[in-house]
């Protein structure tokens, strides 16, 4: 067995191991989008999905349907070869709690629970929250 490989693998149990941590899974068989979201699309966002923070990786996309999120697994060689799949999620904004104060990486952001009862949490930048604001219900 060659060595990329191994490492191929490797990644692939830990991403898996992380995204079943995070929650994620749970979450996009819930709320799993079939297709990309036809809203504003930002790339490269950091996005804490339960107690998994995803760095700089996540596809965050926002209209009026809701909430998209994407890993950027979709799109590599890992996917391609069946070892590492997620698949992205679109949640629909009355599907929110109202939200709350947090942290992420010791700056300003807000916590959105989901479902009820709440399937997961998601906590984004205030900046991004900003952006999404005008689309959560009312308290």
């Amino acid at each position: 067995m060659s060595l990329e490989l191994v490492f191929a693998a490797g990644v692939a149990l830990v991403s898996g191991f992380f995204t079943r941590l995070s929650g994620w899974d749970a979450l996009s068989e819930r709320y799993g989008a079939v297709e990309r979201l036809e809203g504003k699309m930002l790339s490269k966002q950091t996005v804490q999905v339960g107690a998994v923070r995803w760095r700089s990786c996540v596809t965050v996309g926002i209209g009026p349907e809701g909430l998209y999120l994407e890993l950027p697994s979709r799109r590599t060689l890992l996917a391609r070869l069946g070892l590492f799949r997620t698949k992205p999620m679109l949640v629909p904004w009355a599907e929110f709690r109202p939200p709350e104060q947090a942290t992420l990486f010791q700056l300003g952001a807000m916590k959105l629970s989901i479902g009820n009862p709440v399937v997961g949490d998601v906590v984004v930048y205030r900046t991004l929250f900003e952006q999404m604001q005008h689309y959560l219900p009312g308290p």
